[in-house]
């Protein structure tokens, strides 16, 4: 979800023709890729809860 702030200076950017701010395109990359590590980590615990289980 975008912040009210990010989304008002999206749209001055394409109001003034620009593009959307690179810095944060490259910053929803890091996030991505953070989610997926945390993804990861998240399926390891998982697997650690079901041998616990058995």
């Amino acid at each position: 979800m975008l912040l009210k702030r990010e989304r008002k200076r999206d749209r001055r950017y394409r109001e003034r023709g620009g593009e959307r701010d690179e810095g944060r395109e490259r910053r929803g990359e890091r996030e991505r890729e953070r989610g997926e590590r945390e993804r990861e980590r998240g399926g390891k615990e998982m697997e650690i809860v079901r041998k616990e289980m058995k």
